[in-house]
């Protein structure tokens, strides 16, 4: 469809990296999607800040944060509505999933019927299962994003 602007979802594990190092990835991603003027990147880092408390047996607590608590089913719901808004997801760290990444590409591609693409530069080809399920499996965030332009972008 001439004009129409694909909507990107990032997905990928955020607990066990650094607020900062998640953000810098994520940005760059956006950043060089959204070049395009065609592609739109949702990101469920947006409007946050680093968490100081993370208690996840029932509200996630973020000072400085916009919300500074969403209750786990909040935090799912927003996420779940993105998804359902999005054309893509993007699981940027597959090599090292946590279940709510999983959870995210099975929504998409199961419940959604979506493609689901992954950035797992050491699990690439050992792993059967997503590697069959995948829509496609990068080695590299660069490898993925030209991949992605060169599909999404183009007229």
């Amino acid at each position: 469809m001439k004009g129409r602007k694909y909507v990107v979802y990032l997905g990928g594990n955020l607990n066990l990296r650094s607020y900062k190092e998640a953000k810098k990835e994520r940005d760059y991603v956006r950043k060089e999607l959204e070049k395009t003027g065609r592609i739109k990147v949702l990101d469920p880092l947006r409007g946050k800040k680093p968490a100081t408390v993370m208690d996840l047996k029932g509200v996630i607590k973020q000072k400085g944060c916009v919300n500074p608590e969403l209750t786990v089913p909040e935090l799912i719901g927003r996420d779940k509505r993105d998804l359902q808004k999005s054309d893509l997801l993007i699981i940027l760290t597959a090599d090292r999933c946590t279940d709510g990444s999983w959870l995210e590409f099975g929504f998409m591609r199961y419940k959604l019927d979506r493609p689901v693409v992954l950035v797992a530069p050491s699990r690439k080809g050992s792993m059967s299962w997503s590697d069959y399920e995948a829509s496609a499996v990068y080695t590299s965030v660069n490898e993925m994003i030209g991949k992605v332009i060169n599909y999404w972008s183009v007229e």
